[in-house]
């Protein structure tokens, strides 16, 4: 095999190896915290490239690499929290004129700046990679709302509404009517879950969030795929919430007793079945998972503690390294085959 061959090769695995070495469940995670204990920090979303947003000390921010920065405010807000972040590092989230909820407007900060994009009492949950929000308008009478640029377009009538989540495709999900539903391009697709709601929803067009399966305020978590439809997610009978999932159908979210809403239990749920994620971080690390809300492609996980400071819990080894690993065992091969032809 010729040197050109082999370059051709080697360039074409790294273009490949990436994704498909993401699937699968790690052995176990390394943890990194963010913000001190007790300052009732939480990460709320990650993207590809470990940008991590969330809330702490009432102030919305970025995460990376183990640098927090804050994110500026609105002029006299009280708190800000950033909700979702897209993969050009773009983040969702409200800032709050008051100590009160529904009190705030949506925002939008980008390249270190703040959009006030809601201008009335609002809020923004999420965002996709083309720089859509959608959320809620409060002033409107409860409405769900999409951001496009400046263009506010209501997702429905009906009041009580909330768009929670939007996936590069432009599809939205929420809840409408108490039901829970994806909004495309002005039509409106009740899931046949009865209530609850959609918390997050990948390209695939799958969606995870509550319902309520047995008896009303019961929630389970689920997995809703288009082709497949609705897969239950209960851990062994206790009230159980999913709020993120990635795009290669991995769900996260947490558990707790009936009525201790204080047990909560963080849980990965990959193919119909849950991992105890804090049996998966190192002994001794001093930290105690709570709950969890968002993961990315990368098998990279985030939350918040029992401690009340966010984390970001990355696989061992990190796929970049399993790929590396593939790859290096692969350009072997080609030198053992490159010598002896």
């Amino acid at each position: 095999m010729t040197r050109a061959m082999t370059v051709v090769l080697a360039v074409g695995f790294l273009a490949w190896a990436p994704y498909p070495m993401q699937a699968g469940v790690p052995s176990s995670y390394t943890v990194q915290t963010i913000g001190a204990a007790n300052s009732g920090t939480q990460a709320l979303d990650i993207n590809n490239s470990g940008q991590v947003t969330g809330s702490s000390g009432d102030r919305g921010f970025i995460w990376q690499q183990g640098v927090l920065t804050q994110l500026p405010t609105l002029p006299n807000a009280y708190q800000a929290y950033g909700y979702r972040i897209n993969g050009l590092g773009q983040v969702a989230g409200v800032c709050d004129a008051t100590s009160q909820s529904s009190t705030g407007h949506a925002v939008l900060w980008s390249g270190g700046t703040i959009t006030d994009i809601g201008q009335t009492r609002s809020e923004a949950f999420g965002i996709n990679d083309k720089g859509v929000v959608v959320g809620v308008d409060y002033d409107a009478g409860m409405l769900a709302a999409s951001w496009d640029h400046g263009v506010k377009t209501y997702l429905s009538t009906s009041s009580g509404s909330f768009a929670e989540a939007i996936n590069n495709k432009g599809q939205v999900c929420g809840k409408a009517g108490g039901r829970i539903v994806i909004w495309k391009d002005g039509v409106t697709t009740d899931l046949g879950l009865g209530s609850g709601a959609g918390k997050d929803i990948n390209d695939l067009g799958q969606v995870c969030g509550v319902y309520a399966p047995t008896q009303p305020n019961v929630w389970h978590g689920y997995l809703w795929d288009p082709v497949k439809g609705c897969t239950d997610i209960c851990y062994g009978g206790n009230v159980t919430e999913t709020w993120g999932l990635n795009n290669l159908g991995q769900v996260v979210g947490y558990y707790y007793p009936l009525g201790d809403f204080y047990n909560d239990k963080p849980f990965l749920w990959d193919n119909g079945t849950f991992y105890d994620l804090n049996a998966l971080i190192p002994a001794g690390s001093g930290v105690t998972l709570y709950r969890v809300f968002g993961i990315n492609d990368l098998g990279q996980i985030v939350g918040d503690t029992r401690d009340e400071r966010g984390f970001v819990l990355t696989p061992v080894p990190e796929p970049a390294t399993l790929a590396l690993l593939a790859l290096g065992g692969a350009l072997a091969l080609l030198r053992r085959r490159s010598a002896s032809a």
